[in-house]
């Protein structure tokens, strides 16, 4: 018999954008990012990140329930959270990031 088990999506969203975040402040990498975006960064707590992964998420139910088709830009899943996302950091000022 199979048994399903709940997946958490949001701890698992949330736990790799605090690590993601910190791995690209911390590296060589941060010398491509503003020191505003480097601050910033350091600043967000967990709570903070949980609030960008419900913002993300919920970017794709209005993705979702907002086509149109015919009058609404074709988009797959996967280009959907990339820019998604990229708005998300402009829009936190995390951008590059």
């Amino acid at each position: 018999m199979l048994t399903l088990l709940p997946v958490n999506w949001r701890k698992t969203v949330v736990s790799t954008l605090i690590s993601n975040a910190a791995a690209k402040t911390s590296s060589s990498l941060a010398n491509n990012l503003s020191l505003e975006v480097r601050t910033h960064s350091f600043q967000l707590k967990d709570s903070d990140w949980a609030q960008f992964a419900q913002e993300w998420i919920n970017s794709y139910k209005k993705f979702t329930t907002g086509f149109k088709p015919g009058e609404s830009e074709w988009r797959d899943v996967d280009a959907h959270h990339y820019f998604s996302l990229v708005e998300l950091l402009e829009k936190w000022h995390l951008e590059g990031l």
